[in-house]
C-alpha cells in the first residue's frame, strides 16, 4: 500500500497519533487501541460520547461532496475550514463508540474520502465517566 493515513485521536488528557498502516501494508487496529486508551482513563464505554471525525481534502469541492453525502444520510453539518492548501473537515455526532461501529465507520469514511481526493484522519472524543 503506497497510501498512508494518519489517525488523530484527541483525548481529554492529550493526543494520540499513529500511522494507519505498517510499511508491510498490514492494518493496525487504531480504533481498538483508542478504545483501550479511553478505558484506561476510566471511560464509561456504555455512555454516548460526542465523537469528532477528522478529514483532510485537497480541495473544497472534495470536502463539500463528502459533507453533502453524509448530511443526506442524516449526519449533522460538518465544520469545513481551508488552511495551508488543504481543507479540513470535522464531523461531530453523539454515539456510543463501540469497536464494531468505529471500524465500520472507518471503512466507510476511508472510502468516501479517498473517492473525493481526501483522507479520513480518525476520530477523537473526551472521556465520559
Amino acid at each position: 500500500m503506497g497510501r498512508k493515513t494518519v489517525l488523530l485521536c484527541l483525548l481529554l488528557v492529550g493526543s494520540f497519533v499513529g500511522s494507519f498502516c505498517h510499511a508491510d501494508g498490514l492494518r493496525e487496529d487504531k480504533d481498538a487501541k483508542t478504545l483501550e486508551q479511553l478505558k484506561g482513563l476510566g471511560d464509561d464505554s456504555k455512555k454516548e460520547h460526542k465523537v469528532d471525525f477528522f478529514f483532510s481534502f485537497k480541495s473544497e469541492a472534495g470536502a463539500k461532496a463528502v459533507a453533502d453525502e453524509l448530511t443526506k444520510e442524516g449526519w449533522p453539518n460538518p465544520i469545513v475550514e481551508a488552511s495551508k492548501g488543504r481543507v479540513a473537515m470535522i464531523l461531530s455526532k453523539r454515539l456510543v463508540p463501540s469497536l464494531t461501529r468505529m471500524q465500520s465507520l472507518r471503512l466507510k469514511f476511508d472510502a468516501l474520502a479517498f473517492k473525493n481526493d481526501g483522507e479520513y484522519d480518525g476520530w477523537g472524543t473526551e472521556v465520559e465517566k
